[in-house]
């Protein structure tokens, strides 16, 4: 059972004799569940932002410092976030199909699979990181940018005053 990790007793009949009718009908639902979350992943990648599609460097080494603008990075950002939630629930729906219908399966290739989900998942995290860090620097530049500005402003509004009084 998944909520009491306790072991079916009823007679297996379905599934090549695996499982009882309730189980084999769960574990479809499980498997359809992952595969529905992993087509999604695909899509989401096709659906990514014009600087993720066109980037030159991997996401694990890309520093973001090719862009300025703050919409790009808020764009990537959202992008990268709903994939980090994404692969998150790929590989938690994979885990607990494969931790209660198969678990004395000796199957690397879907552990490895997992793991290589895991390490995409600590990527996409990184990257995340660095677009925030990039995003700080690039508020961080307008915002002293805007302060220049307003001092000139000041300072002219200053002038003229003293030239009115003159006059």
């Amino acid at each position: 059972q998944l909520s009491d990790d306790q072991r079916c007793q009823k007679e297996a009949t379905h599934a090549n004799g695996l499982f009882c009718g309730f189980h084999s009908k769960q574990v479809f639902a499980l498997y359809k569940g992952y595969k529905r979350r992993n087509a999604l992943l695909d899509t989401l990648d096709n659906e990514a932002p014009e600087y993720l599609k066109n980037a030159r460097e991997p996401l694990a080494n890309d520093n973001f410092e090719a862009i300025d603008d703050e919409k790009t990075l808020r764009e990537v950002h959202s992008h990268l976030f709903d994939k980090y939630v994404l692969l998150g629930n790929v590989i938690d729906a994979r885990k607990l199909h494969h931790k209660h219908f198969y678990s004395l399966d000796v199957d690397y290739g879907h552990q490895a699979y997992i793991d290589k989900l895991i390490s995409q998942r600590h990527i996409v995290l990184k990257a995340m990181q660095r677009v925030e860090k990039r995003t700080t620097q690039v508020l961080y530049q307008k915002e002293k940018w805007f302060a220049w500005v307003r001092e000139v402003q000041e300072e002219e509004e200053a002038n003229d005053e003293k030239e009115q009084k003159k006059v």
